[in-house]
């Protein structure tokens, strides 16, 4: 069934967060847009959304109007032991109606990232294979389905995620237990806000490139 394919608006959501992170915040501080690329390891199967060297990203989308609560959906999203620093960012979202200014479809932010990738034809390819095997479409992303719904931009929250952040990992169950999904009140994180500054000093530093 064609339809069944198709991303809920809450699963359009989710990309388009990704792909924001993927374009604004990863691509203009790291060296090449082939690189960049190379660090969204979400469709790839890994837990984290990006994996940067020693770093790590996991990006939930939220209602910039909703209660700042976002869904977790394993053990494995926000647990930090196999890296040195985890950031769980939080893309303001709203959907929007058509005459809204500045309002977009999923299927804009995708061509406005395909356009970073004009002259680079392997790159282009790369990012179609990574959508195709986004997780959450049932049988791979499918650009030809009609994508109409319209969303705007609200910002971008940033959290470290490091000791007493709220949170369930491995360490805190048994090991008969898995896939524990649960939510997060955002407004009891606030202690752990940090500046964008925190993840582009890392990516304009360049150390880890190349796996060094």
């Amino acid at each position: 069934n064609k339809h069944s394919q198709k991303l809920s608006k809450q699963e359009q959501k989710g990309l388009i967060g990704e792909l924001y992170i993927l374009s604004e915040v990863l691509t203009p501080h790291i060296s090449s847009p082939e690189e960049a690329l190379t660090c969204w390891t979400g469709p790839t199967g890994s837990p984290k959304d990006f994996g940067i060297g020693h770093i790590a990203i996991e990006v939930k989308a939220r209602r910039g109007t909703s209660e700042p609560f976002v869904q977790i959906s394993s053990e494995h999203q926000l647990d930090d032991r196999d890296v040195s620093s985890l950031y769980l960012c939080v893309v303001l979202i709203d959907e929007a109606p058509s005459e809204v200014k500045k309002s977009f479809t999923l299927i804009d932010k995708i061509n406005e990232i395909k356009e970073l990738y004009k002259n680079l034809p392997d790159i282009q390819e790369q990012f179609g294979q990574l959508l195709n095997a986004y997780p959450h479409a049932n049988f791979g992303f499918n650009i030809e389905d009609e994508y109409t719904d319209r969303y705007t931009f609200g910002g971008i929250e940033y959290y470290q995620v490091s000791e007493g952040f709220p949170r369930v990992t491995g360490n805190d169950i048994s090991e008969a237990v898995s896939r524990v999904a649960y939510r997060i009140a955002l407004n009891a994180c606030s202690d752990f806000t940090v500046p964008e500054t925190d993840i582009t000093t890392y990516l304009n530093g360049g150390k880890w490139e190349n796996g060094s």
